[in-house]
């Protein structure tokens, strides 16, 4: 069987979902050349995988379920807007953070990534910056300073995003499928916190 493309990650409510919806209609008009998330398939990423032959899923399945049974349920809430790398570099990623007062996210992500380094999964070089994609940013020529001043003063203009915290229950082994149109996200299993 062929190597399906996975990843771990937390979903999100509908009512962030709406929030991130009004964002993206607030930074489209800036004119960047962007690739934008799809409100429905915007996450927050714990592990990419990436290609993974069919029959390490179920050392992955312990993994996680080792990793998620020490982590209690939490509440976190959506916090400032931000770009990787910092503005004073061309962005690529446009996206909204998540804050999470307990550290519990970063926790579960150490844990996460413990486990499937032990199956053999590279660990990621950088920090933990617990955020949700809203835009991967291409890079374009010309007239590239004008359009990063205004990100700058769109950012730096952002009122506080205004919603109530939500609940963090489970961690989601999903796979993502390559299209022209777009990636299909499948959910393969969910892994309660807390055991």
């Amino acid at each position: 069987m062929d190597a399906v493309r996975l990843f771990l990650a937390i979903d999100i409510p509908p009512r962030a979902r709406e929030i991130i919806t009004a964002l993206q209609n607030r930074f489209k008009p800036l004119g960047f050349n962007a690739s934008w998330v799809a409100p429905e398939n915007v996450h927050l990423t714990l592990q990419f995988l990436g290609d993974t032959p069919p029959e390490q899923i179920p050392d992955i399945h312990q993994g996680v379920s080792t990793a998620v049974t020490p982590v209690p349920q939490f509440m976190v809430t959506l916090k400032e807007i931000g770009v990787f790398p910092k503005l004073k570099k061309p962005p690529r990623t446009l996206w909204v953070g998540m804050e999470d007062p307990q550290n519990r996210l970063t926790a579960l992500q150490k844990n996460i990534a413990k486990q499937m380094g032990e199956i053999g999964f590279p660990k990621e070089k950088r920090k933990f910056t617990p955020h949700l994609t809203l835009a991967r940013i291409k890079q374009e020529r010309g007239g590239k300073r004008a359009k990063l001043e205004r990100l700058k003063r769109e950012i730096e203009s952002s009122p506080e995003i205004e919603m109530e915290p939500f609940r963090i229950d489970a961690v989601r082994l999903i796979e993502s499928q390559l299209t022209p149109m777009g990636s299909i996200y499948t959910v393969l299993k969910e892994f309660p916190l807390g055991g």
